[in-house]
């Protein structure tokens, strides 16, 4: 499961549910150290790389080869796992081979129309009971025609389940850090540490303070007084910050109404 459906995955704890965590890399390092008390196998998924010369569409389609292959073998680890622990139910962030036959099986995703010369996602999304999409319906939403486009909501008849948010607001008497805003690192690389590189360079020209949340094995720039980073892990736990603005890669994740 990857890092969007922490509040999902929280919930279920809390409900009593018994929860196996599923995942990889960087990511799975990081869900592992938020829920240290669940299980974890790793299941080895799609590696895609964003291009930084040619156009998104084009690098897509020239790599879905490989991300077909990448499909079947997530999904054939999946079979094996739901077989030997004896999984109820799944529920999938955005991994496409994260299914079985016999079970309910739900996919997190709010890639639903995506810009691709052949855009093979309803094929993938097909063998799922249920698609969720972290995201509000109508007008006034987050994602745009990735996940509003009318004859692809007619098709897939996805559920809006509204935006998730690591952040919440929260009433506390004391001292508790401002900053004026916070910058959120998420997303494949090159396109991370391409986003990374710019916004500080802009933060430097700033007269603000700023918190930039990433993962820290790769240190390419140091604190400062006014620029501060921080790993993904410390906005799970009960640190207290005030915060004007939101910058981040991954919005539907991390913006809080």
């Amino acid at each position: 499961m990857q890092l969007e459906a922490y509040l999902l995955l929280r919930s279920f704890c809390c409900k009593g549910a018994q929860v196996t965590l599923c995942g990889e890399g960087s990511t799975g390092h990081l869900i592992q150290s938020v829920f240290p008390q669940l299980p974890f196998y790793t299941v080895h998924g799609i590696q895609v790389k964003y291009p930084t010369r040619i156009p998104m569409s084009l690098s897509m389609f020239l790599q879905s080869p490989k991300i077909s292959l990448a499909i079947k073998s997530e999904h054939q680890q999946i079979k094996k796992l739901v077989k030997d622990l004896q999984v109820d139910a799944i529920i999938s962030d955005n991994r496409y081979g994260a299914f079985a036959d016999g079970i309910p099986s739900v996919i997190i995703t709010h890639q639903l129309n995506l810009q691709t010369p052949k855009n093979k996602v309803h094929h993938y999304l097909a063998p799922f009971n249920e698609i969720w999409v972290p995201d509000s319906p109508g007008e006034n939403n987050l994602t745009g025609t990735l996940s509003h486009d009318a004859a692809t909501l007619q098709k897939l008849n996805p559920t809006f389940i509204g935006s998730l948010s690591r952040f919440a607001s929260l009433s506390i008497k004391g001292k508790y850090k401002y900053y004026d805003a916070i910058v959120v690192l998420s997303g494949p690389e090159p396109q991370r540490s391409l986003f990374e590189k710019i916004i500080f360079q802009q933060l430097q020209t700033l007269p603000i303070t700023a918190i930039i949340a990433k993962e820290l094995r790769n240190i390419r720039y140091k604190s400062s007084a006014e620029i501060v980073f921080s790993h993904h892990i410390f906005l799970q736990m009960k640190c207290c910050f005030t915060i004007r603005i939101v910058i981040t890669s991954s919005a539907e994740a991390d913006i809080q109404h």
